[in-house]
């Protein structure tokens, strides 16, 4: 009986042990499920804090990259408004100041204006010719702070043009001005046509020539001063007067028959005069080449004309003679093929000889070319004189009666005429203390050679020469050469709208859109 008691407390005792270990596990599941549950809490709570941090770190990478984006795009605006950080992709930097002009210009000390009369958009938008003219323009403003350039449209502000009284000007010009000086271009004198000598045209730039030259001629402070004697049948001179005054001397036109020669001329021009001068033009001429006022510098120039019996210029020969130059009525032509135009002889391409008047050319890949030229020799009467620019060994001359026979040089060859002049000159000098007073002569064997066409082909060294020559007589130490850009090339220009349009998209579209595509992808990874 003991023995079924014990059974029985035995069996009780495993059914509580049984239930208490059920209840021991149920509790540790319990237990572990809040754990579970607690622990997935914990890592939802480090999950959003995560999302949070990177997610918020990406926006503020995104809105500071766009700012960065746009300060810059806003810095590089500026820097290329102000200093012209731009690339001139053209093969002759139609876009860009030369070395020469930028060494010029940022000296500059005075205010300058330039107006160029015509709204900005409708003046770029014209054309290549155009824009490379407003951009060369505009470069001088990026070079130095003296400079403004500005647009007028005379068209809405008519009464802006009341300003520069004594300048007649209309839609498209340029007027540089600086204190009480004023200037004014067409845009023929920044892009110019020429016939080459196939006959065919280039179109050349000359917008930094010409410009450079306005602010030279607005800026300095003392000119020189040309005058150009007239009353004698003279060729036509406004070309050579062009170039003078293009390239900052002050022009003049007196009548050698009624006025005395302006005493303040340094420069004096007789250019294809077609009749001998008189005996009073002849005193003029001596007395200002007396230099009694004694100026630094005074000189003839006498350029000859290539249709005129010189046979019969008695008087104004005989004052070339006591000079030691003498000019004969021949003309002079080439044989060596390499020293005349293809295929005319009579277009000879003479070499320069002497550099300590006439300065040399500054552009050596042109050259010099003298047309239908006279004959010109040195004489010995006393003066120094020398030639400048002469004719090749192989020259010969052509007699004026055979050309106004109508002969050839095949029909009558003419002589050799070894050591003839294409340009002459002759000084006297006497001092003031230990100051050289100089008073020249100095011939060109051709006016033609100073035409128009001569002076402004691009493959001629005329005008360079010229300038060259004359610089250096006057001691200008001022003049600033710049050759002509061709423009006959493949370039791309862009209007200020298109400019404008550019800059909407990059300043403002693109970085709009970069900041709509970092909140879509905040968004995104907010929700994941």
């Amino acid at each position: 009986m003991n023995n079924d008691i014990n059974k029985e407390n035995v069996v009780e005792e495993e059914t509580t042990m049984t239930e208490a270990q059920a209840e021991a596990v149920e509790t540790a599941a319990d237990d572990v499920k809040t754990e579970n549950e607690n622990k997935n809490k914990a890592e939802k709570v480090i999950a959003r804090k995560r999302r949070f941090k990177y997610g918020g770190a990406a926006t503020v990478i995104t809105v500071i990259g766009i700012v960065v984006i746009i300060i810059i795009n806003m810095v590089a605006t500026a820097l290329t408004d102000r200093f012209g950080l731009t690339v001139d992709m053209t093969g002759n930097s139609l876009f860009k100041l030369s070395e020469k002009s930028i060494d010029y210009v940022k000296d500059i000390d005075k205010d300058v204006n330039i107006y160029i009369l015509i709204d900005e958009d409708t003046y770029k938008s014209a054309g290549i010719y155009y824009a490379s003219s407003a951009s060369i323009i505009e470069n001088y403003a990026q070079i130095n702070s003296h400079i403004k350039v500005s647009y007028e449209d005379i068209i809405t502000n008519p009464t802006f043009v009341s300003q520069f009284p004594n300048l007649t000007l209309s839609q498209g010009d340029v007027v540089i001005s600086c204190g009480d000086k004023a200037v004014s271009l067409k845009q023929t004198d920044l892009v110019t046509q020429t016939q080459t000598q196939s006959g065919s045209y280039t179109i050349n730039s000359t917008a930094e020539q010409s410009m450079t030259s306005a602010i030279l001629t607005v800026t300095s402070d003392e000119l020189i001063k040309v005058s150009i004697l007239t009353g004698y049948d003279n060729a036509d001179a406004s070309a050579l007067a062009a170039q003078f005054s293009k390239n900052n001397y002050v022009v003049t036109e007196q009548s050698l028959l009624t006025e005395e020669i302006d005493p303040d001329a340094e420069i004096i021009v007789l250019f294809g005069i077609k009749r001998d001068l008189d005996e009073e033009s002849i005193r003029k001429i001596e007395e200002y080449l007396d230099n009694e006022e004694e100026q630094e510098c005074r000189a003839l120039y006498y350029f000859v004309s290539s249709d005129t019996d010189l046979e019969e210029m008695e008087n104004f020969g005989a004052l070339l003679r006591d000079w030691g130059i003498s000019v004969s009525t021949d003309y002079i032509y080439e044989t060596n093929s390499s020293k005349y135009l293809s295929g005319y002889p009579f277009y000879a391409i003479p070499s320069v000889v002497n550099t300590s008047v006439s300065g040399g050319i500054e552009n050596k890949n042109l050259y010099i070319t003298m047309f239908n030229s006279r004959r010109v020799e040195l004489v010995d009467t006393g003066y120094s004189n020398e030639a400048l620019l002469q004719f090749s060994d192989d020259a010969m001359a052509f007699p004026l009666e055979a050309a106004i026979a109508g002969k050839s040089i095949q029909d009558e060859a003419g002589e050799n005429v070894k050591g003839a002049c294409a340009a002459a000159c002759s000084t006297s000098t006497k001092y003031d203390g230990t100051t050289p007073l100089r008073s020249r002569i100095i011939v060109f064997s051709s006016d033609l050679a100073f035409s128009s066409s001569a002076l402004t082909g691009t493959y001629y060294g005329n005008a360079d020469y010229l300038m060259s020559l004359s610089n250096t007589v006057t001691d200008n130490s001022t003049y600033v050469y710049v050759a002509e850009k061709n423009m006959d090339t493949t370039t791309m220009a862009i209007t200020s709208s298109q400019v404008r349009s550019i800059m909407v998209t990059f300043i403002i579209i693109v970085p709009l859109a970069v900041l709509a595509l970092g909140t879509v992808v905040w968004i995104r990874r907010r929700h994941r």
